[in-house]
């Protein structure tokens, strides 16, 4: 066949140089290095990893490991956990409190003795006039 009669809808030709002319399938470009990071997790992704033959004496410790993690996270949801009811336990305190302060004001008003004669005063119920009787108990009768 002609090489200068090629199907438009292939690959299209490159011209190198003069003397030369490729196909795009048949230029390779330079591969990019990668880092170590990218190298290892591309390993850890892939399960070359964990077969590593210096690694699998490190199987026990990688355990120990990844149970530490585990105590960890449990540790730190148990904490948030706690931390949620001292903060709702704070909080519903706080609201007693301010339940409390109004109902405080009015028992120290009601309890006056001015006050209380004022509402025992249409009911069967009258103020003592007689002193408090202190009763002393000796020590040596029962």
């Amino acid at each position: 066949m002609d090489d200068n009669k090629v199907n438009k809808f292939k690959e299209q030709p490159i011209v190198a140089s003069p003397e030369t002319t490729l196909m795009k399938s048949q230029v390779q470009e330079p591969k990019k290095k990668l880092g170590k990071f990218w190298l290892m997790l591309r390993e850890v992704i892939s399960g070359e990893f964990f077969t590593n033959e210096k690694l699998k004496k490190h199987y026990g410790f990688l355990l120990f490991l990844a149970f530490i993690a585990l105590v960890y996270i449990a540790n730190t949801s148990y904490a948030e956990q706690n931390n949620s009811r001292i903060y709702n336990t704070k909080k519903k305190v706080r609201e007693l409190q301010l339940e409390y302060a109004p109902i405080k004001t009015k028992m120290t008003r009601l309890e006056k003795q001015s006050v209380l004669k004022t509402i025992l005063k249409d009911s069967t119920i009258k103020e003592s006039t007689d002193p408090v009787k202190i009763i002393k108990i000796k020590k040596g009768i029962k």
